[in-house]
């Protein structure tokens, strides 16, 4: 393991080679079962491919990480079956950009429960007036379904059908 990457999990610059217990103990609790499946697929399939995973991490400090890491590990295949011979791994904090996606998730959630909390017809449009997000209680005071209007212009549905725009409503 280089230094930064060794640093990166928290095991200190001068730790160039990790066992796999002292790594499996940095992982974060929750997803240490996920990960010793996922690391058990990749030793038992005797192939040199690369494995992507992210996952947390638990510093010394108690500081939480999220990392991104993409290991390989190499077989000696002059045994039966193959065993691993070396591994190689290469990490990167993701930390920022998973605290990002999780706080637009929490957001686009609560908009969601705000705006299902609501009669009026609230709904997302495309620039060009496609209808791609309607609230629920609004479509169903209507009696409405979600597949009567998404995905149709705005200005011709009415009352669930679309309305021939060569006539005048």
């Amino acid at each position: 393991m280089s230094p930064e990457a060794a640093a990166i999990y928290g095991l200190g610059e001068t730790e160039t080679v990790v066992t796999h217990d002292e790594l499996h103990n940095v992982y974060h609790p929750e997803d240490r079962p996920e990960l010793s499946k996922q690391m058990e697929r990749c030793v038992n399939s005797y192939d040199d491919g690369v494995h992507e995973l992210e996952h947390r991490i638990c510093l010394p400090t108690g500081e939480e990480r999220w990392i991104s890491a993409r290991k390989q590990i190499s077989f000696d295949q002059s045994t039966t079956p193959p065993t691993p011979s070396h591994a190689t791994l290469v990490a990167k904090d993701i930390t920022y950009r998973k605290n990002w996606e999780i706080d637009v998730a929490d957001r686009e959630a609560h908009l969601r429960r705000v705006i299902d909390g609501t009669i009026a017809f609230i709904g997302v449009l495309d620039p060009d007036g496609t209808l791609r997000k309607a609230n629920e209680p609004a479509l169903n005071a209507a009696g409405l379904t979600r597949e009567d209007v998404i995905g149709k212009k705005f200005w011709i549905c009415i009352g669930g059908v679309l309305v021939n725009r060569s006539k005048p409503i």
